[in-house]
């Protein structure tokens, strides 16, 4: 059977991006989105704020959808 591994690697995480990736995912965890107050107690909108402005300013391109839109 055929490998299906990419021809092309990232080289390994230093530890201070380590530190800075395990950061984030931490202050990512900290939001209140597994509950059912989620969309009316802010949280949802908080999360979504921080996930733009997080992946933003690591040169990505993001925006937020409102529910129902496509």
């Amino acid at each position: 059977m055929a490998s299906t591994t990419a021809s092309t690697s990232s080289p390994p995480m230093t530890p201070e991006e380590k530190e800075e990736a395990l950061t984030l995912f931490e202050e990512l965890l900290r939001f209140p989105t597994i509950s059912f107050a989620g969309p009316t107690n802010g949280s949802y909108r908080a999360c979504a704020q921080w996930l733009v402005k997080t992946l933003s300013d690591l040169g990505l391109e993001t925006q937020v959808r409102k529910k129902g839109m496509v």
